[in-house]
């Protein structure tokens, strides 16, 4: 405690980051989930999990096909990746060019993308694209894994 009129001002707390172990540790997590996903075929293997959501409602949320259209990525197969979940593929082409910009140009594009208006319409637009790949008609089979 200071003296009578005296402000106390809190000690700045700065961020540590991410340790390199940390770093090692996840990197090595994500490999082995891809390793995984690229031996095992999702539609054949059971133990990869099923979507809640589906399972709950009946209803296709906007990630289903997702699992199965990482393991076609990976096998080189893009048609079929793009039939599985067409959103996805272009949420995974938004991230790729987020991360060169970051590598590139420091990221200020990102800097752009996480401002509220970019989320809310992709978030607006993800949501868009679950109902219509949940209505019953032919116009929309394409939405549908």
């Amino acid at each position: 405690m200071g003296q009578p009129g005296e402000k106390n001002i809190p000690p700045v707390i700065e961020p540590t980051g991410i340790s390199n172990k940390q770093k090692a540790i996840g990197s090595g997590a994500i490999m082995a989930g891809l390793l995984v996903l690229f031996l095992f075929d999702p539609v054949q293997s059971a133990f990869f999990p099923e979507c809640m959501f589906l399972k709950t409602t009946g209803l296709l949320c906007p990630g289903c096909g997702a699992t199965r259209l990482m393991h076609a990525l990976m096998h080189g197969q893009f048609a079929d990746a793009f039939s599985y979940n067409p959103f996805f593929m272009l949420t995974l082409l938004l991230i790729s060019i987020i991360i060169a910009d970051k590598i590139v140009r420091k990221g200020i594009l990102m800097d752009k993308m996480l401002r509220p208006i970019p989320l809310i319409a992709y978030l607006s637009l993800s949501t868009l694209f679950g109902i219509l790949r949940n209505i019953p008609h032919q116009v929309f089979d394409i939405l549908r894994p």
